[in-house]
């Protein structure tokens, strides 16, 4: 199997999971598909660095949870309108 395939098999097991817990911390419905998209891009471009003795789903959810932690830095740092 390619490692495209490979990578598809997967991300496509783990998925339900890594969205729920995405889910679980974004309430915004576009942000938690923009952050999933990111992780599966992330994912996709770390692949080769993924050691397949230790569980995909974890692997993934670390990395949802660092761009979690990123967007919300980045939403820290936005001025605050004033009302």
């Amino acid at each position: 199997m390619s490692n495209q395939g490979e990578f598809l098999k997967y991300l496509l097991r783990v998925e339900p999971d890594v969205r729920a817990f995405i889910g679980s911390l974004v309430f915004d419905p576009h942000e938690r598909e923009d952050i999933f998209q990111e992780v599966a891009l992330v994912a996709w471009g770390q692949f080769h660095k993924y050691d397949s003795a230790r569980p995909f789903g974890a692997w993934v959810r670390g990395i949802a949870g660092n761009k979690i932690l990123q967007m919300r830095d980045k939403l820290s740092k936005r001025p605050t309108p004033l009302t």
